[in-house]
């Protein structure tokens, strides 16, 4: 079997899930396949697996045998340190061993195919001969499509885009207080004392789970949320690793600082920069602002005693192709004044206060919101966008599209999440009505080809969460061809 014929399996979930287990014999559940990624590197990316009780978020590598990982080269290559699990068919004993010497769990998928690989193949071909002309299935028949349709359509799949949003944050959550168990010993109060009781909605007493209630689970699953959002489409998982590996709990209970001074977002970003590997040694640096600011840097981390997690390497981050406002530099310099402004701020506080707010308008909150997650002025970043060399121009350190882009997808699911377990449904109404009031998004290449195909200014994209409908459309629906499940499909005899 091709590995393309693997890798399209995986896609396509087509086999069962059901008592899977790895080839040491530790039960695995898939809880998110995976991206696929066509350039060098793992085979698929921002994966999500749980493998005998913990759950694991990273890349995917597949080969038709599981010796191909060392044939291949994979075992000196440093881009796939972020490999989580390796999937092969029928010789899984083979270990496969990481550059930075991680041993990786094994998958074999052969027991578990639902086809036989002659079947599978076919399904194969026809996939990509549907792809080649790249158009959704009813592009010709929809036409007599109407607004109300499409408008009823869409929200029906931002509310599944959200939901699965939410339950994927849930499961991170629990995982987090698995974590949280093992390292910290003596639980923190539920929240720090607030001067008005009612500035955090406190859980429902209901809910019992006791570490549900305390607010250090919760601020590192916002940390994480943030950085996965911060690194955009090709930094997304190793930003989201960083903030694993810099939990902001333990960072709190365990910083030590040398003459007692104050952690500032220096400190953080000292911190993550020294973790990520891509901190450069200041001899190699011409630009007397980076020298100037490495310094900074190298000097609040030799003032700091700190327990970390592993450190990644700098091959695991992407440069190019990508905007200098994308680069993960800038992105990981934002994103530690952001963690530091949850785990030595009130951000957490401060956002489910903003989204319960009882008597200030939705647009006002969206607001307040953009007003939260922006990190202020940088003597450094605001004129760089990586180490070495000025920008052109003075730029924002962190920009108003990003930041609503943070607020439609992790915000207000988080806060949604919030609101489940605690059974607050009248933040969840509020937090819905923010997300309503929020004004589109950038343009991307999937709304454009929709907008060609099948809105044709019948509905006009007047806000995010319809372009976020349109989105889960192409992407849960006319890419799978789901179109027998597809109110548009029904609504023009498209199976």
């Amino acid at each position: 079997m091709h590995e393309d014929l693997l890798r399209h399996i995986w896609a396509k979930q087509l086999f069962t899930t059901a008592k899977m287990r790895t080839a040491d014999g530790r039960p695995l559940r898939i809880l998110a396949p995976g991206e696929v990624h066509r350039g060098s590197g793992p085979d698929f990316r921002r994966a999500s697996v749980e493998i005998g009780g913990i759950v694991y978020t990273g890349d995917i590598e597949f080969h038709r045998s599981a010796a191909d990982w060392t044939a291949h080269g994979h075992h000196t290559d440093p881009a796939y340190n972020t490999v989580i699990l390796h999937v092969v068919l029928g010789d899984a004993d083979h270990a496969a061993v990481t550059e930075s010497g991680r041993v990786l769990p094994a998958l074999d998928l052969t027991p578990h195919l639902l086809s036989s690989p002659g079947e599978l193949a076919d399904h194969l071909a026809r996939e990509e001969h549907g792809s080649r002309h790249n158009a959704i299935r009813c592009d010709g028949a929809n036409d007599g499509v109407g607004p109300e349709l499409l408008s009823e359509w869409l929200q029906t799949l931002y509310k599944q885009r959200v939901r699965r949003s939410v339950t994927r944050m849930h499961e991170r959550l629990d995982g987090i207080i698995r974590e949280h168990r093992m390292t910290i010993g003596e639980q923190r109060p539920p929240y720090s004392p607030l001067p008005d009781p009612d500035d955090i909605p406190l859980p429902d007493a209901a809910a019992d789970p006791r570490l549900l209630r305390l607010s250090p689970p919760w601020e590192q699953l916002l940390f994480e949320e943030i950085m996965d959002a911060l690194g955009y489409l090709r930094n997304r998982v190793p930003m989201k690793r960083l903030a694993e590996a810099a939990p902001l709990p333990l960072l709190r209970e365990s910083i030590v600082m040398e003459h007692g001074e104050t952690v500032t977002s220096l400190h953080i970003e000292a911190l993550l920069f020294h973790l990520s590997g891509l901190l450069p040694p200041l001899a190699s640096l011409r630009d007397q602002a980076s020298r100037v600011h490495v310094h900074s840097l190298l000097t609040a981390l030799r003032g700091m005693h700190v327990r970390t997690g592993a450190p990644l390497h700098r091959s695991e981050w992407t440069f190019s192709p990508a905007r200098p406002s994308n680069f993960p530099t800038i992105r990981i310099a934002a994103g530690a004044a952001l963690g530091h402004a949850i785990a030595f701020g009130s951000l957490f506080r401060s956002l489910i206060t903003l989204m319960d707010g009882r008597f200030s308008a939705a647009e006002t909150k969206r607001e307040g919101l953009l007003r939260l997650l922006d990190p202020g002025d940088h003597p450094f970043w605001n004129h760089h966008y990586a180490f070495a060399e000025p920008a052109l121009e003075r730029h924002a350190f962190l920009g108003l599209s990003r930041r609503s882009d943070i607020i439609m997808n992790t915000l207000v699911p988080f806060t949604l999440l919030y609101a489940s377990v605690f059974g607050k449904r009248t933040l969840a109404e509020r937090c819905m009505a923010v997300a309503a009031a929020m004004p589109p998004l950038e343009e991307n290449d999937i709304l454009r080809r929709m907008e060609q195909q099948l809105m044709k200014k019948k509905l006009p994209m007047e806000s995010a969460h319809q372009q976020q409908g349109v989105l889960e459309l192409y992407k849960r629906y006319c890419r799978e061809g789901r179109c027998g499940e597809c109110e548009v499909g029904k609504a023009v005899g498209v199976q």
